[in-house]
């Protein structure tokens, strides 16, 4: 009985695979998208509600507003969205100078230690640059 279910379950999982996101993308598959348009159910019965009970005209005219609201709000949606896309661009190119500066100052920093360190050493060996002066006289 648990096998039977299992395959059900696994059987109706694998077309919903086919149909998600692509590339990477978050939210609503490309097909989605495809079909979607501002006569969707949810926003004809919206306006059926705010439209019983008019004439013809306030109908129209309360249709064309809530239609213009609904195309404004996704074109400001859409402006914010390539608004916080360059932002996260100008971030990203931020945050990788800042990266390569830190970068570049543990090299110098790790490099000044590793001088330090030759010099130690090359002073107790004696072949350091004060060493071979000294026996240079």
């Amino acid at each position: 009985m648990r096998s039977v279910i299992i395959m059900l379950a696994v059987m109706l999982m694998f077309p919903a695979v086919l149909y998600s996101a692509e590339d990477g993308e978050k939210g609503a598959s490309r097909q989605a998208h495809e079909h979607a348009s501002d006569q969707a159910i949810f926003n004809r019965v919206g306006d059926w509600f705010a439209t019983v009970g008019k004439s013809d005209e306030e109908k129209e005219a309360i249709k064309a507003e809530r239609l213009q609201g609904r195309e404004r709000k996704r074109l400001e949606k859409e402006e914010k969205k390539k608004i916080e896309e360059s932002e996260y661009a100008g971030e990203t190119a931020e945050k990788k100078v800042r990266e390569q500066k830190e970068k570049t100052k543990r090299y110098k920093k790790q490099e000044r230690i590793e001088n330090t360190e030759r010099t130690k050493r090359n002073a107790m060996s004696g072949t350091g640059r004060q060493g071979r002066k000294g026996k240079g006289k």
